[in-house]
């Protein structure tokens, strides 16, 4: 299916999506009709759409009108890709990385018709573990070694993981996917495809200059995307879900928010004030 190009105005992309359609049906029919739901998924593939949330917006009501008109939500994940620059720090200038963004989209009618969105992106990141930095500091105030193990230059040594987050907003239009993954660049230290060694080194410099908790992954995401969604209502909800690979452990962490952002708002202080700055429209 073809989508215009989150990052690249004027382009079209072609992705491959993971769909789940769930549909309801009353006491009075006995089951639904695959055929036409695989016929309606047949014909909506064929058209070329602005956003993933318009593609999963237009096969929700076609699913639903097909069927019996009961609730019905349709959850598409796809992954578009680009090319992204690799500059500076010591790196040639005509160094390109094939980078990819996960891309979210759910879309729930009721019966009445009444559409909700829910729309976001998934990347891959780095988290260095707050808690070795600072027994280590602990440690060496203690014993008062010579300082071999790190400079004052250089962060305190500790374990990193590889992590996965989405964050999704309930809005069809906004925030722009572009801005929405500059946000998240913001506060997270984005994995890449191609890192020469300065990059390399410069991405977990700063992954250990700040370390991060999961939860304060969650936390500092949250507060970014409520600044960044200053023109949507209250009402408009949020959902962000983060996965850490454990590097010393058996298992993964995994934590989820969801919640509306009234009350993200309130949780984190955001008075009326901080909706009159630069609203992405006026950008």
């Amino acid at each position: 299916m073809r989508i215009h190009h989150p990052l690249e105005p004027g382009n079209e992309t072609l992705v491959a999506c993971n769909i789940d359609i769930r549909t309801t049906l009353d006491a009075a029919h006995r089951g639904i009709h695959v055929s036409r739901m695989g016929n309606v998924l047949t014909e909506v593939t064929q058209e070329s759409y602005e956003t993933l949330a318009a593609f999963a917006e237009r096969l929700c009501r076609r699913v639903q009108q097909t069927q019996y008109g009961g609730a019905t939500t349709v959850s598409v994940r796809s992954r578009f890709w680009y090319r992204e620059a690799v500059s500076g720090f010591g790196t040639k200038a005509d160094k390109q990385s094939l980078e990819s963004v996960g891309l979210m989209s759910q879309v729930t009618s009721d019966a009445s018709g009444h559409i909700e969105h829910l729309r976001g992106i998934e990347v891959d990141h780095i988290t260095a573990c707050p808690c070795v930095q600072q027994t280590l500091k602990h440690s060496l105030g203690q014993r008062k070694p010579e300082p071999v193990s790190h400079t004052p230059e250089a962060p305190p040594l500790t374990h990193s993981q590889r992590s996965r987050t989405s964050v999704e907003v309930g809005s069809a239009s906004g925030p722009p996917i572009a801005e929405l993954l500059q946000a998240v660049d913001e506060v997270l230290f984005r994995s890449q495809s191609t890192l020469p060694r300065p990059q390399e080194l410069l991405l977990v410099l700063r992954a250990h200059q700040k370390p991060q908790f999961l939860e304060d992954v969650m936390r500092d995401l949250t507060r970014r995307v409520c600044q960044l969604s200053r023109e949507l209502p209250d009402e408009a909800k949020l959902r962000i879900r983060s996965r850490s690979l454990e590097s010393i452990h058996e298992f993964d962490l995994c934590g989820e928010l969801v919640t509306s952002l009234a009350a993200a708002r309130k949780a984190l202080g955001l008075g009326a004030d901080y909706r009159h700055g630069h609203p992405y429209r006026d950008r």
